[in-house]
């Protein structure tokens, strides 16, 4: 999924900003930030963010 992709997921869901996403999973905005960036995450936040943006 492309990062232009990965921000229309974020609006279409309600989150304004990535730091919404990870205190809705309570996660680091750092490990948004990777995952936003094509950085890897750890496979279980990658699975979680994924499926908040869905």
């Amino acid at each position: 999924m492309s990062s232009r992709s990965l921000r229309l997921a974020l609006k279409r869901q309600s989150y304004l900003r990535q730091i919404d996403v990870a205190e809705e999973l309570a996660i680091a905005r750092s490990t948004v930030s990777n995952f936003f960036n094509n950085h890897p995450v750890e496979h279980q936040n990658f699975l979680d963010i994924c499926d908040c943006l869905s």
